[in-house]
């Protein structure tokens, strides 16, 4: 999904007048809904600090809902749960949108964990993947069990997934592991990591950069202060020379 444009997430039903309609934001973010019995259409585009004011759109018929204007912030799973109490079931169809180039940048030293953080809350029949660079898989959650691929040697004993939201932890980074990194929701895009480890060789160079500034300007300011020092103190004597040579006149 491009930013700016406007994303519809088809239902593929048709709404009867018992059917109750939900549209969950996240795990709890009731967004819009068709009530039961009166098919009447709601929207609260006023939660979530507003985010999503004006912007929704809700088909009455299917069910159908429209994301006018998609923006960053916009990101996230979508979910909507249909109670068809005609059939005694319930239907929920999951789906998750990202706005393509949507990304964020991590910087750490080197030796200090990279930890990326998804923001999100992982249900049981999700299936979360990360990828590093241009696919390479690293990680992943499938049916709430994890798996490690150690195919690439940088990553072996390294990482670390948080099974509850899919967070990934790569301990005593290296500048190996500085990239772009992907992590996939449902096979979808959700978010791009890009990750930047500071070397030792460039903090070393760094730290020695400003030892030296440091210490030229302190003989800078030393200098400065000695000779403005001696000058004063040549001021004086000539001033208590000139006072003798009146006095003996």
């Amino acid at each position: 999904v491009k930013k700016g444009d406007d994303v519809t997430l088809h239902t593929d039903y048709k709404i009867q007048r018992s059917d109750q309609i939900r549209w969950m934001f996240g795990d709890k973010n009731l967004i819009a809904e068709i009530k039961e019995g009166t098919g009447e259409i709601a929207t609260y585009d006023d939660d979530l600090d507003g985010r999503f004011r004006g912007r929704l759109k809700l088909d009455e018929q299917t069910g159908s809902l429209t994301i006018t204007n998609f923006r960053t912030e916009h990101t996230g799973p979508y979910k909507m749960k249909i109670n068809r109490s005609a059939e005694k079931s319930k239907n929920k169809i999951n789906t998750n949108f990202s706005v393509k180039g949507s990304s964020s940048l991590n910087s750490v030293k080197k030796g200090e964990p990279i930890i990326l953080v998804t923001g999100a809350k992982i249900e049981e029949d999700d299936q979360i993947q990360w990828i590093f660079e241009d696919g390479i898989s690293i990680a992943e959650i499938t049916e709430r069990k994890k798996r490690f691929d150690y195919a690439d040697e940088r990553f072996r004993g390294k990482l670390e997934l948080d099974i509850r939201t899919g967070d990934l932890t790569i301990i005593d980074s290296t500048v190996q592991h500085a990239g772009r990194y992907k992590l996939m929701i449902n096979k979808v895009p959700y978010e791009t990591f890009i990750v930047v480890v500071k070397g030792e060789s460039l903090q070393s160079a760094m730290t020695f950069c400003c030892v030296c500034i440091k210490r030229y300007l302190t003989k800078l300011i030393s200098d400065r202060l000695l000779r403005q020092i001696v000058g004063y103190q040549q001021s004086i004597q000539g001033f208590k020379n000139r006072n003798q040579m009146n006095v003996s006149h």
